[in-house]
């Protein structure tokens, strides 16, 4: 028996991301799709179906439908209320990024779920993309040996090129809870839970009125300091990129997002072994964009989230992405908020 879907916000991350990999699943019926903006809802139902029931208010959906499931993907300050809702309601969630902006509101749903004994899973779907997870695997096999530090950089275009919703921070907190939040997130997936954070420094651009950088350096429990940069000023650097770079005592890896590539080093780089990487790279992008499969390689990581969402709804197991497992995520996250003052 297929479980019934509702969709909650339907702008771009739904249409691109969600719904197309809820179509993928065997599992899932999409039956109602919840938008207040109409525009975006009537492209969203051209997606799914002429008869899925469509929605204004996601409290009259939840009232009306009956769902096995909810997914959220509205802008990040809504999600714990609609969450709150739906677990009240007996529905099982699964949510985009940020859970919520508040620890004590990450702690809130946690408790309502198991009361209600049911699931919340958060898409922090990085965790869950080729590179992340070859990374991981071989990060636990001990091919990179002790891990000593973990330096990322996030540098993006200007938030005021972003939706509208993100502009005010002290509602999105865009720059860690939006921007940044995969990449402080995965600094925690391979590190684990960390013990301080050593360093702050945030930039608040005077003439945006938001800030626009900032830079931290972590300690974490397993003896490891990780240092995360995060911009989202055009004035501060000239180029759009992001890549983490994963130093141990054995080898060392090197990641980057796109085109993705990651590679291992140990003594002098090789500029042949670099060449012929790139070039592999640059080989397996070509035939994806040539086969007509690269929207299908994009929204690959979503879809891994999404089918392991269902299949622990399905099987009444563990969802890999819970709020136990991403709980010391959220700490860190708030921890960093609470040093940014143009956040207070």
């Amino acid at each position: 028996m297929k479980l019934n879907c509702g969709i909650i916000g339907c702008g771009k991350v739904a249409q691109e991301m969600h719904i197309p990999n809820m179509i993928k699943n065997d599992n899932v019926e999409i039956t109602a799709l919840c938008d207040s903006n109409e525009f975006q809802l009537r492209k969203a139902k051209e997606l799914v179906s002429s008869s899925v029931k469509t929605y204004n208010d996601y409290r009259e959906m939840l009232n009306k439908e009956k769902l096995d499931f909810v997914d959220i993907c509205t802008p990040g300050f809504t999600h714990h209320e609609i969450a709150k809702n739906a677990l009240e309601q007996g529905i099982n969630v699964l949510v985009e990024k940020p859970l919520a902006l508040h620890l004590n509101q990450v702690i809130e749903l946690k408790n309502i779920s198991e009361k209600n004994n049911v699931i919340i899973g958060v898409m922090m779907n990085y965790r869950y993309k080729d590179i992340v997870l070859k990374l991981k695997n071989d990060i636990d096999e001990g091919f990179l040996g002790k891990i000593t530090k973990v330096q990322t950089i996030h540098h993006g275009p200007c938030v005021y090129n972003e939706s509208q919703w993100l502009w005010d921070e002290k509602r999105s907190y865009n720059l860690i809870y939006e921007s940044g939040i995969h990449f402080i997130d995965l600094q925690v997936f391979l590190n684990g839970p960390h013990k301080r954070i050593k360093y702050i420094r945030p930039v608040f651009d005077e003439d945006l009125k938001t800030t626009t950088e900032v830079q931290i350096i972590i300690e974490y429990e397993n003896g490891a300091e990780g240092y995360i940069d995060l911009t989202q000023s055009s004035l501060m650097h000239s180029s759009f990129n992001s890549w983490m770079n994963i130093y141990g005592t054995a080898q060392d890896a090197f990641l980057r997002w796109f085109p993705p590539k990651i590679s291992y080093e140990s003594g002098f780089h090789e500029p042949l072994k670099q060449f012929i990487a790139e070039f592999n790279t640059f080989k397996s992008i070509s035939i994806k964009v040539l086969s007509n499969k690269f929207q299908k390689y994009r929204i690959e990581s979503h879809k891994k989230v999404i089918d392991l969402f269902v299949e622990s709804l399905s099987a009444n197991s563990d969802f890999p992405i819970s709020v136990d497992i991403i709980l010391p995520t959220m700490t860190l996250l708030e921890e960093i908020k609470s040093n940014i003052p143009s956040y207070k």
